[in-house]
Formats: structure tokens, C-alpha cells, sequence
């Protein structure tokens, strides 16, 4: 049988919950609810807040789906400087906000800080790539979906200092549009492939690239979700398509 090969392992990551039984939504933030919210941007589909926290004065962007309030997308750390300063420095400069105090200010990506920690989970999984080739070789990583709006290309590139390969695999290109608009996300080394994963894999299989790492980045996006990723990734039909190759 035809299966994808993976030089070392593959790594995903599970979270199930009960199904909801009351018509309430629980908003989980992963940040402080005694804070300052702000809607940057809002349409039939996404919702982009910045917020600021008292307690710690930090600030987040955040980007959720409108059909799913209770889940946050996406959330990286921002910070503002002076106008003056933002064209002096290396500082991701991104879309600014209207709070009164940053009329004045540039809003910048706070790079060296993950705060998601369903992120900082999966980049985890980095410690048992197979260092020995590297960086003669680059890493070749494949990530089945784009739900974290590249935030996990992001870090990617940041951590190997672009010396990687990306192929990224989302049939929906708003997420791709929504990280570059918002986050100020680059393609540097990246590969975008306009399918769902499911699709790509069954082509995949009939190829004989290799791939380092492999991310889900496929969440269950529905209100009742018990299961994410959804369950189409652990059906055997799917799973059987795979295989690690340890030699």
C-alpha cells in the first residue's frame, strides 16, 4: 500500500470535550478576562480583537470565527511603539488599532513571545526532529491545515532562521489572507497548497517525498465539537495512508 513516508515521527495533538447540553458559550480566553476590548475587524466569517489586560499590561490581537465565539483562532502578543521608532527598527509593523493611546503609535508583532499554548504544544514536538543533517539539509515540514492563520509558518521560520521548507495545505484561503492582513505574516519559505488535507494526502501518497515533521493545524471548528481534529484524521482509510519511515 501506498503511504506518505516521515523521516522520524508524526505528532498531533488531541483535545476532547464534553458536548455542550446548555445553549451557553463559555468564551475561553487564553489571556486575563479583566481587560480592554477593541474589534479591529468583523465580517460575516471572522472577528479581529485587540486586547489589553490590566492586571498585566500586555496586549493581544486575537481572531475567532463568527460561527464559533467561544474558541479563539489565533492570538499573538502585540506591542506599540512611537511612529518614529517603527521605521528605525527590525519591528513587525502591523495593523494598527483606533485606542485613543496609540493614535500616535505603530501596533507591532511581538515575535519572541508565543501565547497560545495550544501552539507552544505543538512546537514542542521540534525536540525530536533528527538534528544530525541539519542545516546542510533543511527541514521539510508539512502542516495539514491553516486554522492558526500562520501563525505556526511564523514561528517556524523564526526558530531555523528560514533555513526550512513549508508546504501548507488549507482549502480555505481566508485563513492564509486573515494571518498576512492582521499578523503581518510573510510567505518566506513557504509553499501553499489550495486543497483540503484529506485531498492532498491521497494525491501525496503517490509520490515519493519525505517530510521531517508533520502538524495538524485542523481544528474541529464546530460549537459541539467533542473531538479536534476532526475525526476524518483517525479513521483507518486515513490513517493507513501514513506511516513513519525510521530508517
Amino acid at each position: 500500500m501506498n503511504c506518505i513516508n516521515i523521516k522520524n515521527q508524526i505528532y498531533s495533538h488531541c483535545y476532547a470535550f464534553k458536548p455542550q447540553t446548555t445553549p451557553e458559550l463559555h468564551l475561553i480566553l487564553l489571556s486575563d478576562d479583566n481587560s480592554n476590548l477593541l474589534d479591529l475587524y468583523s465580517d460575516d466569517t471572522f472577528l479581529v480583537r485587540d486586547l489589553k489586560e490590566f492586571q498585566k499590561k500586555d496586549y493581544y490581537r486575537q481572531i475567532f470565527l463568527q460561527s464559533n465565539l467561544n474558541d479563539i483562532l489565533c492570538e499573538m502578543t502585540i506591542y506599540h511603539i512611537p511612529k518614529s521608532e517603527a521605521k528605525a527598527t527590525n519591528n513587525i509593523v502591523i495593523k494598527n488599532n483606533k485606542m485613543k493611546e496609540n493614535q500616535k503609535q505603530k501596533t507591532c508583532l511581538d515575535s519572541e513571545n508565543i501565547s497560545s499554548h495550544i501552539i507552544k504544544a505543538i512546537l514542542s514536538g521540534l525536540h525530536f526532529l533528527n538534528n544530525s543533517t541539519f542545516p546542510n539539509n533543511k527541514y521539510n515540514i508539512l502542516i495539514l491545515g491553516n486554522k492558526s492563520c500562520g501563525i505556526i509558518s511564523h514561528f517556524l521560520n523564526k526558530f531555523f532562521k528560514g533555513k526550512i521548507n513549508i508546504t501548507t495545505v488549507e482549502k480555505n484561503e481566508s485563513y492564509k489572507k486573515m494571518g498576512s492582513t492582521y499578523f503581518g505574516f510573510a510567505d518566506n519559505n513557504s509553499k501553499h497548497i489550495t486543497l483540503s488535507p484529506q485531498e492532498f494526502v491521497l494525491a501525496e501518497v503517490k509520490t515519493n517525498n519525505l517530510y521531517d515533521y508533520i502538524i495538524i493545524d485542523d481544528s474541529n471548528l464546530s460549537p459541539n465539537a467533542s473531538i479536534s481534529p476532526g475525526e476524518a484524521y483517525f479513521e483507518e482509510d486515513f490513517l493507513s495512508l501514513v506511516k513513519v519511515n525510521t530508517i
